[in-house]
């Protein structure tokens, strides 16, 4: 009975560890796409070059190998989509920039980079020398002003943020001990991709034909859906994406002004379900009842509406004619007077009624005090009057 815990223990332990080790990633920091038929995964762990080769063998796959400008650019546009943390994954040797391990070095014969992605040493040579060498066999490359093999460097990362010497999405040689993320390549389909373009535009964010992405920025993505023949279709989306530029607005008493001047305008009653209010449509209303108000504004065929304003009217709304100005009575049973403090050359006078429809519209010459008639019912309604840039908005009562 003894005999057999212990075999039972020792198959466990070995088993068990077995296992451990051969889940080399954990699969919660893997993002996978697929391009030209072909499976990646984006792994954001930190490993060594040869550590990193180790795990895609491990997971039946290689690092990364990239044989052209379309596999180049499909990749980097895939990588923008893995949300990775650049400062997460950074080679200090490198201009201190982010990387992700591909699948080349030169580890075994200074100068000759190798396609290895599998770290056997039997890789396909696609470049001879340094940053002033030349590519092998007419193959594909994509260094920065690379390589250098400052200090040792020996094995070849993609830049995400860029670096002195190159610009994001370049290659860079940089020490095989650095501990990046890393790109794993999985063998291509039987399948026959197609790939195609599409301009579009949008307000405020894009979704991916495929529903995978939604897009917030102008750039230019790529996106992946099945096609006829249950394989790859290969989308490149230049995309623009318009927004409203600016919601903010600025509150002078009962006014309220859009800061936003490239746009149209259409002033709404919060309180009433946003009601349109009819023909207030410049940059600026005035208020003339209390409420919560706010502008609808287009700007490049896009809509957006401001955060609401609370106005609350009572008596002397605004006054810059000075501490001289008087409206009186007020209440009043229909007659009443306005002492504007010195004499204007020109004043203008007009009255609404509470649902702002205008009742009384008139000019005065060379006028200290005007005198005024209301003939309309009972209620409240709001005297403006106006003399070059000089402005006041009162609140009547008519008894």
């Amino acid at each position: 009975m003894k005999i057999i815990n212990k075999l039972t223990l020792f198959l466990f332990l070995v088993l068990g560890n077995y296992y451990v080790s051969a889940q080399c990633v954990d699969s919660t920091n893997i993002y996978s796409f697929v391009f030209d038929g072909k499976t990646y995964e984006v792994v954001k762990e930190n490993k060594s070059w040869a550590d990193a080769a180790s795990c895609a063998v491990e997971r039946g796959g290689i690092l990364a190998e990239i044989n052209s400008v379309e596999e180049q650019n499909g990749i980097f546009s895939q990588l923008s989509n893995a949300a990775i943390t650049n400062n997460s994954t950074v080679a200090p040797d490198g201009g201190g920039g982010a990387y992700i391990w591909l699948g080349a070095n030169d580890l075994s014969i200074e100068g000759n980079w190798v396609w290895d992605g599998n770290n056997d040493s039997m890789g396909s040579q696609f470049w001879l020398g340094t940053s002033s060498g030349s590519p092998v066999g007419g193959l594909y490359s994509n260094w920065g002003n690379e390589p250098d093999d400052f200090l040792g460097q020996d094995a070849l990362a993609l830049s995400l943020n860029g670096w002195p010497l190159g610009v994001a999405g370049q290659w860079n040689d940089v020490n095989h001990e650095n501990t990046l993320y890393y790109l794993i390549e999985y063998p291509a389909s039987d399948c026959s991709s197609t790939s195609s373009s599409i301009t579009d535009s949008a307000c405020f964010s894009y979704t991916s034909p495929s529903g995978s992405y939604v897009w917030t920025t102008t750039n230019t993505y790529i996106d992946t859906i099945p096609n006829a023949a249950n394989c790859d279709s290969i989308i490149t989306i230049n995309l623009t994406i318009n927004n409203v530029s600016d919601l903010t607005t600025s509150t002078d008493g009962a006014t309220i002004t859009s800061n936003n001047t490239d746009a149209t305008y259409q002033w709404l009653i919060c309180d009433s379900n946003y009601t349109v209010i009819d023909a207030q449509t410049d940059v600026s209303f005035s208020a003339t009842a209390n409420g919560s108000y706010a502008v609808e504004l287009t700007e490049n065929e896009c809509v957006d509406t401001t955060e609401c304003i609370n106005i609350n009217i009572s008596g002397l709304i605004e006054n810059n004619f000075g501490d001289q100005f008087l409206l009186y009575p007020n209440p009043t049973s229909g007659n009443f007077s306005v002492d504007l403090g010195e004499s204007f050359q020109t004043v203008t006078i007009t009255i609404v009624d509470i649902v702002g429809k205008q009742i009384v519209h008139q000019k005065y010459n060379d006028s200290k005090l005007l005198n005024v008639t209301l003939e309309e019912p009972a209620g409240i309604y709001f005297i403006m009057i106006e003399s070059e840039d000089k402005k006041a908005v009162i609140r009547l009562e008519k008894k």
